[in-house]
């Protein structure tokens, strides 16, 4: 099993991604068709199936031009349901409103233990996604406890974009002891460095409090206070 991580170069900073097994492959979110079947014929690969995290047109820019050209199919993310790789490798869906409420994250297992996580739009790099085009802030603070609880700290963290840089930056404008983070990391670096997965962290919430001079209560007021200074940023 591999799992290609394809930097699309577009303005938007997408990433596509495609898992392959033996001859066959799986791509997520595709931006641009050609990149994916180039992918496809320099690596003998036959592709069964689109996935997307969600609609917006740039995690879905490929699907039709993929289709038309390999006959394959598009996962239904509305009705999700486990994807079988192998014997014992699934792709599992798991359900992650918030950027957009009908959201899809998901957890490549191996005997039921996680492999890798794609978060499509739900979380990135050192933040999380923005609610801005149908979404809503309440529920993305929900999802992103939900996968913290739930998904293994040494998976593979895959995001939907490549938007480290500059999610740094707004990390140490609001906190300056942020620790740079390599693109490829494991899903524990981002519990351990990522303000957005710290809110629960009392000590840091009070420090934040203190220097930008705002009352933030609990957990869900320091996440929401995070995620509106990060749409100004």
């Amino acid at each position: 099993m591999i799992v290609e991580q394809i930097d699309v170069g577009n303005r938007l900073k997408n990433f596509t991604y495609v898992i392959s097994h033996e001859s066959d492959a799986w791509v997520l979110d595709p931006f641009d068709a050609s990149q994916v079947l180039n992918y496809l014929k320099a690596n003998n690969l036959r592709l069964k199936m689109i996935v997307n995290t969600h609609d917006h047109f740039d995690h879905i820019k490929g699907n039709d031009e993929l289709v038309q050209r390999t006959q394959c199919s598009v996962y239904d993310y509305l009705n999700p349901t486990e994807i079988h790789i192998d014997s014992g490798l699934v792709l599992k869906p798991i359900r992650t409103p918030g950027h957009t409420m009908d959201h899809v994250s998901y957890r490549l297992q191996r005997n039921g233990d996680d492999k890798a996580f794609f978060s499509g739009d739900l979380m990135f790099h050192l933040s999380v996604g923005n609610t801005k085009h149908g979404g809503e802030v309440g529920a993305l603070f929900e999802s992103i406890e939900k996968v913290k609880s739930e998904i293994n700290p040494r998976a593979i963290f895959y995001p939907g974009h490549k938007y480290l840089n500059a999610n740094h930056l707004f990390s140490e404008s609001i906190y300056e002891q942020t620790r740079q983070l390599n693109e490829h990391v494991l899903f524990e670096d981002e519990l351990n460095h990522s303000l957005f997965l710290n809110t629960h962290n009392d000590e840091l919430r009070e420090k934040i409090s203190s220097l930008k001079k705002v009352k933030l209560s609990n957990s869900r007021e320091f996440f929401i206070y995070l995620r509106n200074q990060r749409d100004v940023f």
